[in-house]
């Protein structure tokens, strides 16, 4: 074995250069082995630096005197041990060395900044996002996920559905460095808006509809399922594209209410069945006006909040159209005896008939054929061209006039009913038989 030789300084004792002078009596002194006498810590964790604390060693000089020392006044390596198993832990001193053993083990794994979760119900079974709240080290990932509602005993694997608080525990394998654990989140799902139910496909509305007089009003279809329309659209409930859908909901327990009011606040009459409005129970037609709409829904199941929404709905006064929703009979005297006409509709609003063989008045009859609008609620002129006729009366339903020129007679129609809107003319000729 090498010795190595040390010499007394001033009956003391220190560190130099990486050896320790001993005291002596005047002679050298070789240090002829050392060897661990008492341990350190040898239990370890993956990540922990050696400790010396507490661990002696022993030196044996040729003389065969022996000095126990810390070990601290040993060369040992004390860097991070960052593998599990046993690790020989060698001791260096005066250019002999020793050697004791430490057992590494898993670390237990401690989460750091675990965030409670949440999600917005939707219907469907959510499933958490472990990773996303718990922030694992290398090497680890999820076994498995289970639930249960926070005031029961019992875990499942199925995630849950409603709105509630949970907790869900996720079983983590720990890898080459951590033992596998269990580590639990609160789990909150909350409650959904009625118009982002399902990424917001299901229930959106129009904010403001426009229908014409005479249109059935069903409240149940002011509210739409498509998202992708723009709110903001106004709607033509008489249009062949019609997109508005009913509410519908998978729901449980919905109870989706309606209400309807006039610009005074008037509540009016919505059939319970058809969800029709009507001015009153004897199911009138809303006049022509602006009205508030108002839907509410809930559940018994606490998945949506209390829904309420607003629709404007703005009812303009229906277009007649001369050729549909009128009938125009002429009678008139000719030399053979009366004679009755209908003037048949050509195009536009523009009605053709050649009236010959006149010899006196004739009489015109203006009847309604739209079921909302009835004759009494138009007003009549006749002119002769382009000039009233100076004993043109302003009539209703019958125009009775001398007619003593052959040329084209003009016979205006005004509407005097708010809900119907019609302000047009028709021309018809008249000729003198010679």
């Amino acid at each position: 074995m090498r010795k190595s030789t040390f010499f007394s300084l001033l009956g003391t004792s220190g560190l130099l250069c990486g050896s320790l002078l001993l005291c002596g009596c005047g002679g050298d002194t070789s240090v002829a082995s050392i060897s661990v006498t008492t341990l350190p810590t040898t239990e370890y964790v993956v990540g922990n630096y050696l400790n010396l604390d507490g661990g002696k060693f022993t030196v044996v000089q040729d003389s065969g005197k022996k000095l126990e020392l810390d070990l601290g006044l040993a060369s040992v390596d004390t860097r991070l041990l960052d593998e599990v198993g046993v690790k020989v832990v060698t001791v260096t001193y005066a250019e002999q060395s020793a050697t004791f053993e430490v057992v590494v083990k898993k670390a237990n794994f401690i989460p750091q900044n675990i965030s409670s979760a949440s999600t917005i119900y939707n219907g469907q079974p959510q499933a958490i996002n472990v990773l996303k709240h718990i922030p694992l080290a290398e090497g680890m990932r999820v076994e498995n996920v289970v639930y249960k509602e926070k005031t029961d005993t019992v875990y499942s694997s199925a995630p849950p559905v409603n709105v509630g608080w949970y907790i869900a525990k996720a079983h983590i394998l720990g890898g080459s460095r951590y033992e596998d654990c269990d580590i639990s989140i609160n789990y909150f799902i909350k409650e959904a808006e009625f118009y982002q139910f399902a990424e917001g496909n299901v229930f959106s509305y129009a904010k403001e509809c426009c229908v014409t007089y005479g249109t059935d009003i069903d409240v149940s279809k002011l509210w739409i399922q498509n998202s992708s329309i723009n709110e903001n659209t106004v709607f033509n409930l008489n249009s062949t594209h019609n997109v508005l859908g009913p509410i519908t909901f998978n729901e449980p327990n919905m109870d989706v209410r309606y209400e309807c009011k006039d610009e005074k606040g008037h509540v009016l009459y919505i059939d319970p069945e058809t969800h029709k409005v009507y001015k009153n129970e004897q199911l009138e037609p809303l006049d022509v006006g602006n009205y508030t709409i108002s839907t509410s829904c809930s559940t018994s199941t606490q998945n949506f909040n209390h829904y309420s929404r607003q629709n404007k709905l703005s009812i303009k006064a229906k277009q007649l159209q001369i050729e549909t929703d009128f009938n125009i009979r002429v009678s008139y005297n000719s030399t053979s005896g009366e004679k009755s006409f209908n003037l048949n509709a050509s195009d536009g609003d523009t009605l053709g008939g050649d009236f010959s063989d006149v010899t006196g008045n004739f009489e015109i009859e203006v009847e309604s054929l739209n079921e909302n609008f009835s004759g009494d609620e138009m007003t009549y002129e006749l002119e002769y061209g382009e000039m009233p006729s100076p004993n043109a009366p302003k009539k209703t339903n019958v125009i009775a006039q001398g007619v003593n020129k052959t040329g084209i007679y003009r016979l205006y129609l005004v509407s005097s009913n708010k809900n119907i809107k019609y302000t047009g003319n028709v021309l018809f000729s008249v000729v003198f038989s010679e």
